[in-house]
């Protein structure tokens, strides 16, 4: 399953789930309560830029762990790598997320 290198603004106002047939945007997955709509801009665009940073294997693995809700063998599977090798990936990757934005 190839993934594009560059995610777009439109990507975020995506549908991912339905729940009692009421959609579930991702912007709605990835934002807090209480924020301001600048808050919500902000972060959004922190979001794309530390996303942007990343190497394309390791953007495919976060996407589909934490926006796609894939488990660490299903994402193995889809990549062809082994649920080990995708457990390391994601720690080392969200170690590097960390610093980013810290």
């Amino acid at each position: 399953m190839a993934m594009e290198s560059n995610f777009s603004v439109e990507y975020l106002h995506g549908v991912i789930h339905e729940e009692e047939g009421n959609p579930i945007c991702l912007i709605d997955k990835i934002s807090m309560k209480g924020e301001s709509e600048e808050e919500k801009v902000i972060d959004n665009l922190l979001l794309k830029e530390v996303l942007g940073k990343l190497e394309k294997r390791e953007r495919q693995i976060i996407m589909l762990r934490y926006f796609e809700d894939k488990t660490q063998s299903e994402i193995g599977e889809l990549l062809n790598i082994s649920q080990v090798q995708v457990s390391r990936i994601e720690k080392k990757v969200l170690s590097k997320l960390k610093s980013y934005i810290s």
